[in-house]
């Protein structure tokens, strides 16, 4: 069996705008300590009790590395192709 974890990774700093002369706007840099949200999505899970299984894992090995869980999703039948999955977003 195989299984598909993806990583993606988005600033949770936004860049703010400072406005000039003539309605001209800059946008300037994140911070260099901003906090960065990942997402991982874990899929092809033959039964729901193996991605549960997965999923608890997953959470542990999250916070054991230091990082804050700040979402997931339950694990959900998504198609055939996917078959079991959930999603995890953590900083």
């Amino acid at each position: 069996m195989r299984t598909s974890i993806r990583t993606k990774t988005a600033a949770l700093a936004t860049a703010a705008s400072l406005a000039l002369g003539g309605g001209l706007a800059l946008a300037t840099a994140a911070p260099a300590n901003a906090a960065y949200e990942q997402m991982q999505t874990y899929s092809n899970y033959p039964t729901k009790q193996r991605c549960q299984s997965e999923q608890t894992y997953a959470f542990q090995r999250i916070a054991a590395t230091g990082h804050t869980r700040t979402a997931y999703t339950p694990c959900h039948y998504q198609d055939s192709k996917r078959k079991w999955m959930f999603q995890v977003w953590f900083i």
